[in-house]
């Protein structure tokens, strides 16, 4: 006899069964503040009744119909999967109605082939598995074979072959029915990496079931209406694919017009928040490219309608993009200004330099616009705020009051760059302690030279190397496309400003640049065996002392190497550059210099001959394709045949005079004689010597030399 039920009491909850945790069954839990309250079984908050449509197969056809065809093939197909009553009810012959009242509501879409049943055309558009391993997300549709297949399917159950059947089949098809090929479903793959063809496909499967039936069937006629029956259909089928093809082309493109729509109606949205946000003026200043730069923001090209929810998860990246894109519009501007004014400058210079005329050989170490630019003064003006006016006349008065006092300030700052350079380098030769402290004396030192790291141009003295062109030719990479530092805009300006309009660059580091006296210890032992001193005699003391060295070791080295019987009479510069290192010295560098003064006697002989070479030179100067001349009129430079053209194309002048139209330009290497070479008297009348001699390049002498 079952238990009586007690009457449940106020305040107290019975505990349901459960079973595996071995609770009590039919406790009670006394209703306190502490207690806790245990129900069982609680539902799920779902939406709607549970199981109301369970009776929708037994309303009537027309109003299924009108239900039906509201729906969409997805939804219709989804609904035959949730249970068995409805996938008996909708996968019948007689529910074709209800489907293709439903594919009417997609636009355009193409009627269900012969090959396939309605829920088979559904599940092929609409559904993106894989019709062999159901894999999700499979996008490309073999429209020719029906089916989706991911990557790995589509490898193992569809053939790339040119022909999938037996030669000898093909063979036997094309005797017995005269058909040569169209029996098979193909289709034609998209160009691969390493064809430039499009490659036939097969399906695997038909196939297989063609070479099945074809070998099954025995009468000639049953093979001939088996053919006709395949190349139609595999017609059919093409028309299919082909109609499908242009349905998803169109699917697609509306697809594409439809997120432009609501993409262009999103930023329009974004752009009327800014705006209403205190962006307004930020966005009429913003060009086309600005606009689209800001519409290709990932916060402003999703196709999805804008929603206050929206805005403001992307507000504060939308507004630091408009930060970002007001600082570049103020540099833009304040760069455009700086650039303005720059060539303003460079009028107002050229009027000033174009006052002071005829320019000479003294002038060329002069800075440039770009130079000037850079110093404080003239920055002070070109950086003014953008309110206020900046005049060609304001310039001119500013380069006529200060350009002279520049041009001194730069040029005392370039000089002890150098003699940093010469203190550094001479530090660690003890043979040069007692070098003098006074700048100019230092630099008018014999020892005092200087190399160009960049054009190997040896033996550039000061000022020279200010005019040396490699002192230049580096900086645009420093003006252009350095952005550290808090001057970059403005340097960035110059860089910019020089190239549109062919400004010489302004002067670089010269540590980078030049080098000091790379053969400094060779140099110290020529200037000693001339009996000079290293720390006193200057450069123009050495070129007046007259005295001519030979050197016993290159003597020695050439009779045991060559046989030579002849010595070389070196002026001091050419004493010191034959034994500098290098590739191009190796003879002379091989071996310790050892040099002794050539008699007076000599002496005169070889000075005579290089007064001869030096006319000879000075008279073939003009026609040298290695001489750099300078305009008179303007800061350009070239060799003779360049400088003549300059003149008659800037400025008008046809008939040019050496001396009075152009110049030797600074910027030239230094004449070097050609070592003298003395042979014996014995070897008067060899015939080198012959040519040597006639040449004026050497002479013979009794005395007892070698």
């Amino acid at each position: 006899m079952p238990r009586a039920k007690k009457a449940r009491t106020s305040g107290s909850t019975t505990a349901p069964e459960s079973g595996a945790e071995g609770s009590t069954s039919g406790a009670t839990v006394h209703g306190s503040e502490n207690a806790q309250t245990i129900r069982s079984n609680t539902r799920r908050n779902i939406r709607g009744r549970r199981g109301g449509l369970k009776d929708m197969p037994n309303m009537p056809i027309d109003i299924l119909i009108e239900i039906f065809r509201h729906m969409h093939p997805r939804d219709l197909l989804n609904l035959a999967r949730t249970t068995k009553d409805f996938r008996a009810f909708l996968m019948k012959r007689s529910s074709a109605p209800f489907w293709k009242a439903a594919r009417q509501q997609v636009n355009g879409l193409p009627e269900c082939p012969a090959h396939l049943t309605e829920p088979a055309y559904a599940n092929l558009v609409f559904f993106f598995h894989c019709h062999e391993c159901l894999k999700p997300n499979v996008k490309n549709v073999i429209w020719e074979f029906s089916v989706r297949y991911c990557s790995p399917c589509k490898g193992r159950l569809v053939e790339h072959s040119y022909r999938p059947l037996p030669y000898d089949m093909i063979q036997e098809v094309r005797e017995v029915t005269s058909v040569d090929w169209g029996y098979l479903n193909e289709y034609r793959a998209a160009t691969t990496k390493g064809s430039r063809y499009k490659d036939l496909h097969y399906l695997n499967s038909e196939a297989a079931e063609f070479r099945a039936k074809w070998t099954s069937l025995s009468m000639d006629e049953e093979k001939k209406t088996f053919i006709a029956e395949r190349v139609e259909a595999v017609k059919q089928r093409k028309e299919f694919a082909d109609q499908m093809c242009r349905w998803q082309k169109a699917q697609e493109h509306y697809r594409s017009q439809e997120l432009d729509t609501i993409k262009e109606a999103r930023f329009e949205a974004i752009c009327k928040r800014l705006a209403d946000e205190g962006w307004a003026e930020e966005l009429e200043l913003m060009d086309k490219t600005v606009l689209a730069e800001l519409s290709w923001q990932k916060a402003a090209r999703k196709g999805q309608k804008l929603t206050d929810y929206g805005w403001r998860s992307i507000r504060a990246e939308l507004h630091h993009y408009m930060e970002t894109v007001r600082t570049k519009r103020l540099d833009r501007e304040q760069h455009n200004m700086l650039c303005a004014r720059l060539v303003l400058f460079g009028d107002a210079l050229r009027e000033y330099q174009a006052s002071k005329l005829p320019r000479t050989a003294d002038t060329d170490w002069h800075p440039f616009l770009s130079d000037y630019a850079m110093m404080p003064q003239v920055r002070e003006v070109i950086e003014a705020p953008p309110g206020t006016a900046v005049t060609k006349e304001m310039l001119l008065a500013l380069c006529e009051a200060q350009i002279p006092a520049l041009t001194a300030k730069w040029y005392d700052d370039r000089k002890r760059e150098f003699v940093a350079q010469i203190r550094k380098k001479t530090e660690a030769y003890s043979e040069l302690k007692g070098l003098p402290e006074d700048p100019d004396c230092l630099l008018s030192l014999a020892i005092a030279t200087f190399r160009c790291t960049s054009c190997q141009f040896l033996g550039m003295r000061w000022p020279q190397v200010l005019s040396h062109r490699c002192g230049r030719g580096r900086s645009i990479y420093g003006l252009m496309f350095v952005r550290d530092g808090k001057d970059h805009q403005y340097r960035h300006a110059i860089g910019r400003t020089c190239m549109e309009y062919r400004f010489t660059h302004p002067w670089s580091d010269s540590k980078n640049v030049f080098s000091f006296n790379d053969n400094l210890k060779q140099t110290c032992a020529v200037i000693s065996a001339c009996g000079k001193d290293p720390e006193k005699v200057t450069f123009e003391e050495m070129e007046a002392c007259g005295v001519r060295l030979l050197c016993r070791g290159c003597q020695n080295a050439a009779h045991a190497l060559f046989k030579a019987t002849y010595c070389r009479a070196c002026e001091w510069k050419n004493a010191v550059s034959r034994h500098e290192e290098g590739p191009l010295h190796w003879f002379a560098a091989n071996h310790e210099p050892d040099w002794v003064r050539l008699d007076a006697e000599h002496t005169r002989q070889v000075l005579r001959l290089e007064a001869s070479q030096r006319e000879k030179f000075e008279t073939s100067l003009l026609a040298s394709p290695v001489t750099t001349f300078g305009c008179t009129q303007c800061r350009f430079r070239a060799i003779h045949q360049a400088v003549l053209e300059h003149y008659a194309t800037h400025h008008g002048k046809k008939t040019v005079a050496f001396g009075t139209d152009y110049y030797i330009h600074m910027d030239n290497r230094p004449y070097v004689p050609e070592p003298i070479r003395i042979y014996p008297e014995g070897l008067r009348d060899s015939p080198e010597v012959v040519d040597v001699v006639k040449s004026g390049r050497g002479f013979t002498t009794a005395a007892p030399l070698f």
